[in-house]
């Protein structure tokens, strides 16, 4: 059965200046090597004339690199693709974003928006995530998304981080 999750976070960039980071391949690169080291590539990243910005990654975590309970059932290692569509409306950014992975059954989607709070920003991020293996299945889609409740947040304040560090 999947599970859901719900994160919201916080910045104190605004965004407009989260939107430009998003569109920029060096805010990215810089993200990906943050969160993964030289384990997740950036595959593509595409900014359309209306401003939507297409970004994706795979990330190859070898079995050394996961954590007990999915070693277990996953001993080949997992690689793990990642697609985020941002675009812009009115003053607000929307996400569609969906995982999939080679390695094990997991697939997951979901959807964000960053509002104006103040002089910032709000990111809300919600989904379902589903990993199909017998008897581990919930408790490694319990792990993935108590991480994801500390990534989320990790990942908006680099963001916020290297926009006042590259404007």
């Amino acid at each position: 059965m999947p599970r859901p999750f719900d994160v919201c976070t916080d910045s104190t960039a605004g965004v407009d200046a989260i939107h430009t980071a998003f569109g920029n391949e060096t805010y990215w690169r810089a993200r990906l090597f943050e969160f993964g080291k030289d384990s997740i590539r950036l595959d593509s990243l595409t900014v359309d004339d209306d401003g939507s910005v297409h970004v994706s990654t795979t990330q190859d975590m070898g079995r050394d690199m996961l954590p007990a309970v999915m070693a277990k059932a996953i001993p080949g290692g997992l690689r793990v693709m990642r697609e985020e569509r941002w675009r812009r409306t009115a003053d607000e950014l929307h996400c569609q974003a969906v995982v999939t992975a080679t390695g094990a059954p997991l697939h997951a989607t979901g959807s964000a928006q960053i509002t104006p709070v103040g002089t910032g920003s709000r990111l809300r991020f919600t989904g379902t995530l589903q990993v199909r293996i017998p008897l581990l299945g919930g408790a490694i889609e319990k792990f993935i998304v108590s991480a994801l409740a500390d990534e989320i947040p990790a990942a908006q304040r680099f963001t916020t981080q290297w926009i006042a560090e590259h404007g």
